[in-house]
């Protein structure tokens, strides 16, 4: 590297601005505004580099640009690099200091950025327990608030990462998008597709712009659901008292039908005494409850169980679910209900549909 003594520079770029016009105290053929990132392997957290960038000095064309750096506040610079654009990536440890001189056509230096000195990296912890609940056409994401509460007033905010899921059930580490940027440990990811799975990871941003390791991933696949539906007692009005999940030739989900289509997943049905009921209503449909006590929500239908359907009809309560396992041609699905009210001749339910074939995941993602 190149070494100049820091006053004989600064006396050589004063000659050469001679009395340029000056703005707010700036040579108008100084390039302005140096500024710097720290740049890190967003998988790892390890530290690549800083990135400087800087403005083109307005009064004059810089052919190209040096760049200068000195690893403390005082001594020595040192030639850094020479770049013909306004940003410049300094692999490996940063120096403490750096600043850039303009270049005219002759490689004489004619304008200078002002001084900045890199603030010493911090890196926050990888964010915890990253875990997600599958919506229709989203994912709610939500990890445990470890790096800010242990980064203090170091940190930024948090940052979400999502990838294609391989053949293989892991995690494409090569096709990384970000998702988006906030300072909650939660995270709505929307306008994803219903049935696909994807990978899911956070990362922690420092005040000085190191960026963490990456969380432990989390897949998760968006389903079809809808809330308050009302379904009609047969007895009653046998053309809403049916129900299909996924109505394939129609291309459409939750389809309140005709109770007596040979096509529906199941139908309502009310006994002598007032209760209602749930039937299934071909043999390719079998329900189960899920669990005996009543559940807060839709989302918290998690993942369909693996035995225990039957082909029985079940009393319904409200705020109980109830799980489906539907056998096609391609595969299986499951389809779950929340009831969330019962009237008088009716009853409004809330309901989710996987469309992956073979996969029980209704609501809670999974680890890879």
């Amino acid at each position: 590297m190149r070494a100049i003594r820091s006053t004989s520079a600064l006396v050589a770029l004063l000659l050469l601005a001679g009395c340029g016009d000056l703005l707010n105290g700036v040579d108008s053929r100084d390039p302005t505004n140096l500024s710097y990132s720290i740049t890190t392997e967003t998988s790892t957290g390890t530290l690549r580099g800083v990135m400087l960038t800087w403005e083109a000095p307005r009064a004059r064309d810089a052919w190209s640009y040096s760049v200068y750096g000195r690893p403390s506040t005082v001594g020595e610079w040192y030639l850094v690099g020479i770049t013909t654009s306004t940003t410049f990536h300094d692999a490996g440890a940063p120096q403490r200091q750096y600043y850039v001189a303009a270049r005219d056509a002759d490689d004489s230096e004619f304008g200078r950025t002002r001084t900045i000195t890199i603030e010493a990296p911090v890196s926050l912890a990888a964010p915890d327990a990253l875990t997600g609940i599958s919506l229709n056409r989203a994912v709610q994401l939500g990890w445990a608030d470890n790096a800010r509460i242990s980064g203090g007033s170091a940190f930024r905010h948090y940052r979400v990462f999502s990838t294609a899921v391989t053949p293989s059930g892991g995690c494409d580490l090569g096709r990384w998008e970000v998702e988006g940027a906030t300072g909650s440990n939660t995270f709505l990811v929307s306008g994803i597709s219903n049935g696909v799975s994807r990978c899911f990871a956070v990362t922690a941003m420092s005040m000085s712009g190191v960026e963490s390791a990456m969380s432990r991933a989390w897949i998760d696949t968006p389903r079809y659901d809808a809330r308050h539906v009302v379904i009609d007692a047969f007895a009653l009005r046998p053309a809403s008292s049916g129900f299909i999940f996924h109505e394939a030739g129609a291309n459409r989900f939750g389809a309140v039908v005709d109770g007596s289509r040979s096509d529906a997943d199941f139908r309502v049905e009310q006994a002598q005494d007032g209760s209602f009921v749930i039937r299934a209503m071909r043999d390719a449909v079998r329900l189960a409850a899920f669990g005996s006590a009543p559940v807060p929500d839709l989302t918290s239908i998690d993942v369909a169980p693996a035995t225990g359907y039957g082909a029985s009809d079940l009393t319904v309560q409200p705020g109980h679910a109830y799980v489906f396992r539907i056998v096609r041609a391609d595969g299986v699905r499951y389809g779950a209900v929340r009831i969330a009210y019962v009237a008088a001749g009716h009853v409004v339910l809330d309901w989710a549909y996987q469309s992956a074939a073979g996969n029980p995941e209704l609501v809670v993602g999974f680890m890879p």
